[in-house]
């Protein structure tokens, strides 16, 4: 990997810090919701790992905390629940409201960026305060035993509008790409992990190479260039889940190619031994 690569892989393994004052003397229960109504699922995850964060370096200065994303979101399915976040991961709530004034209550809905700390910090977050519900790490382990006599390379393909955020990866820049993997790590006997929202980027991948591409065939996927995540036609609630799978999926790969996501980026949260190489346009 070269030194510019490796340089911007690095600025990106981070995550914002959640940066919480009380006004009072008496401790806050803090109240995490949503960020705002039209993140992704893994924007607001990042948000949930400062929160994290703080509660576990602060957590003397605090009542409690409490992830409750209640009836916001793009994920908030009425069939599931109220709260989103449980939807795929076990509740968090630490501490108890009981005693605090009532202006002593905070909505936290923003984390400010210029705070950061590193890919292994939120990997012990994870490892220390995230419990991925049973029924998603179940079907990823299903998927993941037919691959045990390869090595795997991830490709995380993040298109339709995130071209508004970075400039487009071009799809021969993962051939690309891959070509130099495989050259540098040797590897015969190979697969390679598709994780993205285009179809158009799967179908590419499958016919530059048959019968080595492997996806989670049941995601919902973009067959006309725009996002799945502002789709309301498709079920909030499996959206939601095929970003959660897919993201663990990236992260049960020996090796991810990834252009700018913040599912990818979670993905190696999840295997601090992960290598990754970031892609740009």
């Amino acid at each position: 990997m070269g030194r510019s690569i490796l340089l911007c892989v690095l600025l990106l393994l981070s995550f914002p810090i959640a940066s919480f004052s009380a006004t009072s003397s008496k401790q806050t229960y803090y109240l995490l919701r949503y960020p705002h109504p039209t993140a992704g699922l893994f924007t607001a995850f990042r948000y949930v790992l400062a929160a994290l964060y703080t509660y576990e370096n602060e957590k003397e200065k605090m009542a409690g905390l409490e992830i409750n994303f209640a009836k916001e979101g793009l994920y908030y399915d009425p069939l599931y629940g109220d709260n989103s976040w449980e939807y795929y991961c076990e509740p968090i709530r630490f501490g108890s409201p009981e005693g605090a004034r009532r202006g002593d209550w905070r909505i936290v809905d923003s984390c400010p960026t210029s705070f950061h700390t590193s890919r292994k910090a939120a990997g012990a977050i994870i490892a220390i305060y995230i419990r991925v519900k049973p029924h998603i790490t179940q079907k990823v382990d299903a998927i993941t035993r037919a691959w045990s006599e390869n090595f795997v390379i991830g490709v995380h393909y993040r298109g339709t509008d995130k071209v508004e955020e970075v400039p487009k990866t071009r799809y021969q820049k993962v051939l690309q790409a891959l070509d130099k993997v495989r050259g540098s790590l040797n590897v015969e006997k190979y697969k390679i992990f598709v994780a993205t929202d285009e179809s158009s980027f799967l179908d590419f991948m499958k016919q530059h190479f048959p019968n080595q591409v492997l996806c989670y065939e049941e995601a919902y996927r973009s067959t006309d260039g725009n996002p799945v995540h502002f789709n309301k036609s498709l079920s909030p609630y499996k959206k939601g889940e095929d970003a959660f799978i897919d993201c663990l999926l990236l992260s049960k790969c020996n090796f991810l190619i990834a252009t700018s996501s913040h599912l990818s980026l979670c993905s190696s949260f999840f295997n601090l031994s992960l290598p990754m190489l970031l892609l740009k346009k």
